[in-house]
């Protein structure tokens, strides 16, 4: 403290927006998968990349790989907030609930939820690695170093996962119904 003032660091918003631009629509689609509304998803991916920013902002910026895993970091934590929020939201009546059925869809919504469903129980089956491994990879659509990055595995390690979840998924009695792509053209 003699005297000197000393000068924040710039900060590399243009980096950061690059990143957005970048990650964006993978976020949104992991948040999508994984809260099921729209809305909802919008609005937890603003508040993510809100925090993002902020943090940004403080640490004078970051390398990418550690700005992608902060991102995914307080995706995961605000997702669970909300779903914990939704634990406390009133029930709806059986009103709201037979209109929200009683659309021209129906039936295809039906046929979708019960495909989910089934996908559902099997992931269960899976490991967490395994599952975060499908998500990443195949729901999320992050490239293969992406998604190894973010499990903190190498890309062999990752193919190994993913060779390992598959056979085990297609063990699964839940998806015996639905075939392969092999049994299809076979």
């Amino acid at each position: 403290m003699n005297g000197e003032t000393t000068r924040p660091q710039e900060v590399d918003e243009s980096r950061f927006v690059d990143l957005l631009r970048a990650q964006g629509p993978q976020l949104l689609r992991y948040i999508l998968t994984r809260v099921g509304d729209t809305h909802a998803a919008q609005v937890i991916r603003q508040v993510v990349l809100g925090e993002l920013l902020v943090y940004w902002r403080r640490r004078h910026g970051m390398p990418d790989e550690d700005a992608v895993r902060l991102l995914y970091g307080f995706a995961r934590r605000k997702i669970g907030n909300w779903r914990r929020e939704q634990i406390n939201a009133p029930v709806a009546t059986d009103d709201e609930v037979l209109h929200r059925w009683l659309d021209a869809h129906a039936t295809a919504t039906c046929a979708l939820i019960d495909t989910r469903v089934d996908v559902v129980r099997a992931l269960a089956q899976l490991d967490e690695l395994q599952r975060q491994a499908l998500m990443y990879v195949y729901v999320d659509q992050l490239s293969y170093d992406a998604a190894a990055a973010l499990l903190r595995v190498g890309r062999d390690g990752l193919n190994n996962v993913l060779r390992a979840a598959k056979k085990a998924a297609r063990k699964c009695p839940e998806l015996t119904g639905y075939g392969t792509q092999k049994e299809a053209s076979a």
